[in-house]
């Protein structure tokens, strides 16, 4: 993982307490560069551009004080969703008549707030609240699998007595049946799921309520959230969390640290629980 800035708190920070120069700042942007082009190594990652990543350790995260919660989103960060949400994405698209939905494209408008998210695609105004409906329609990943090592790294920080939650944009009838199905339901504090709120990503409103629900609301300095898009790493600035950034098919590395301000980029779950815990220990 990427350890964009320490996590010491003090005076002249961002409304989330977390240490942040202005994005877009000279500083920022050079002492980002460096740490990006630490990330440039040669291997079997994922092409970005030409650029191959293998592994998201630019610098080892430092936490001056531990995690007292930890949250996640739940589609392309716990479960392999991410295609079959992309796909269904395209079948709207389609059936409403506008040009065909690229991965770049969704790339670029992607958001969990689907009704920000289809509004930037061009869909009419009337149509977005059946465009949900078209998406239901077309969704087929409600037997997916976790991701690759992630039930595991669940159950690690669960044994060294870490509460730790979910905070997805899924609707209720389709997310809680995958939790159950999968048995991370029984390992969770908290759930919120994206029709129990009126707010959606990027607003801090879901974040916060998953953390109050862990009982560590007043303190959210002290825990942090990991997504696999941009508008989970500004929810989670906005929240005043530790942001965490999980390689997405979507989303470039650099895009993470560049347009949402994230203080870490993480190959995966396994990955960054797997370096917070060793850290931990250490």
């Amino acid at each position: 993982m990427i350890d964009e800035r320490r996590t010491r708190f003090g005076e002249g920070e961002d409304g989330g307490r977390l240490p942040a120069a202005p994005p877009g700042g000279a500083n920022t942007q050079a002492s980002r560069k460096t740490r990006y082009q630490a990330a440039r190594l040669s291997s079997a990652g994922g092409d970005w551009g030409g650029v191959a990543v293998t592994h998201s350790t630019i610098l080892r995260a430092s936490y001056d004080e531990p995690m007292k919660a930890i949250l996640f989103d739940w589609d392309g960060t716990l479960i392999d969703t991410a295609e079959h949400v992309y796909e269904a994405n395209v079948e709207v698209i389609k059936s409403i008549g506008l040009p065909p939905l690229s991965r770049e494209l969704y790339g670029i408008h992607y958001s969990p707030n689907w009704r920000r998210m289809y509004a930037a695609l061009g869909v009419p105004e009337p149509l977005v609240e059946g465009a949900a409906v078209i998406w239901h329609g077309a969704y087929r990943g409600h037997e997916a699998d976790l991701l690759p090592g992630a039930r595991a790294a669940l159950e690690r920080l669960v044994a060294a007595g870490i509460p730790i939650g979910v905070v997805t944009s899924g609707d209720r009838k389709v997310v809680s049946g995958q939790l159950k199905r999968t048995g991370v339901a029984d390992l969770l504090g908290s759930v919120v799921y994206g029709d129990d709120i009126t707010q959606q990503k990027p607003h801090p409103e879901p974040l916060r309520r998953g953390l109050a629900a862990l009982g560590h609301g007043s303190n959210p300095e002290q825990a942090a959230y990991l997504g696999d898009t941009l508008d989970d790493v500004r929810m989670a600035r906005a929240a005043g969390l530790r942001a965490i950034g999980v390689q997405s098919p979507f989303f470039d590395p650099e895009r993470f640290l560049d347009e949402a301000d994230a203080h870490e980029h993480a190959e995966s779950v396994a990955a960054w629980v797997d370096a917070y815990l060793a850290a931990r220990t250490r």
